[in-house]
């Protein structure tokens, strides 16, 4: 097992794949435009979920460009993903619920909940099911992808976008509260190009030697 050690991914993705029940009302930068490995999260330094105020249930997504796999990356073998995050307020008349993620390359899914087309929201894996309501920054428990593009190459991974999404319910005018995201990490395994040889990743947002790889925000 090797160990990738944690970087600095890229920048927001602007227009992620449309999805039928998802408005991609993007996550809002912070100062230096970074989501930090769990381990490392600076929790005043976080991305907010969505600067627009939409009535009724909306979706809430964004997403962040991955850094490059390791230069012996072969294909994907399995990987799970957690996210800290936090309330920003509560709110009697606002839901927040639901925060689930996915890893895309364009319209090919990597990871995710279900091998479905980009525009069917099953394809996003559920990290906290049901509602939230915490102020303060917890940690979402490692969730592994059901779904793990086990034959994508190295090209495909190395272009990934892994984006973070939640449900939002206003059932009144007035209420504001939105979702933020101070850390998301990716870690798993991968076979190794050269040798196909499995190899343990932690990835803050991706891949798999034990690989860690982080995602930047940058402003809608």
């Amino acid at each position: 097992m090797t160990t990738f050690p944690a970087t600095t991914g890229g920048a927001q993705v602007a227009s992620p794949p449309a999805v039928s029940d998802l408005s991609y009302i993007a996550f809002e930068s912070n100062a230096d435009g970074t989501i930090e490995v769990i381990g490392s999260a600076d929790d005043g330094d976080h991305a907010d979920g969505g600067s627009s105020n939409p009535s009724g249930t909306a979706g809430m997504v964004a997403g962040w460009a991955l850094d490059d796999t390791p230069s012996d990356f072969g294909t994907m073998d399995d990987l799970t993903a957690q996210v800290r995050y936090a309330l920003d307020a509560t709110d009697a008349d606002i839901d927040c619920a639901d925060l689930r993620c996915r890893i895309v390359n364009g319209t090919t899914l990597l990871a995710g909940g279900s091998n479905v087309a980009v525009t069917n929201a099953a394809s996003f894996q559920t990290v906290v099911s049901g509602s939230f309501s915490n102020t303060s920054f917890a940690n979402s428990s490692s969730t592994s992808f059901g779904y793990v593009n086990t034959s994508a190459a190295k090209t495909a991974w190395d272009g990934a976008t892994l984006e973070i999404a939640y449900t939002r319910t206003r059932s009144k005018g007035g209420g504001t509260n939105v979702v933020q995201v101070s850390a998301a990490e990716v870690t798993g395994n991968y076979t190794t190009g050269a040798s196909e040889t499995p190899q343990s990743v932690n990835a803050s947002a991706t891949s798999a030697t034990s690989v860690e790889r982080t995602t930047s925000k940058g402003v809608d």
